[in-house]
C-alpha cells in the first residue's frame, strides 16, 4: 500500500481526493461537474478545456458556459456533446 494510500485511509477519504485526481461528473446534456482542477487553459462557446492532474479535460458542445469557478470546482453548462481526456 503506497504512502497516499495509507493517508488516504487513516483520514477516511476516497483515493482520488488523497491523490489529488481530478472528478468529472455528468448532469444529464447540460452541466459538467469538476473537482481537484488546476485551471481553465481555454475557454470558447464550443469548446472549454480544464486542465485536470495529468491529463486535460475537453468539453465539446455549443453556447458553453463557466457557470462557477473556485480553487476546488468548475462548474460548465450548455449543450455538452462530449469530454474528452487527453495531453
Amino acid at each position: 500500500m503506497s504512502l497516499i494510500e495509507k493517508a488516504g485511509k487513516k483520514l477516511d477519504l476516497p483515493l482520488e481526493y488523497a491523490a489529488g485526481a481530478h472528478r468529472v461528473e455528468l448532469t444529464g446534456t447540460g452541466e459538467v461537474r469538476i473537482e481537484q482542477h488546476r485551471g481553465v487553459t481555454h475557454y470558447a462557446p464550443e469548446l472549454i478545456i480544464v486542465k485536470g492532474v495529468g491529463a486535460d479535460i475537453r468539453i465539446k458542445g455549443a453556447d458553453l458556459t463557466l457557470k462557477m469557478m473556485t480553487d476546488d470546482e468548475i462548474r460548465v453548462e450548455g449543450r455538452i456533446d462530449g469530454i474528452e481526456l487527453g495531453q
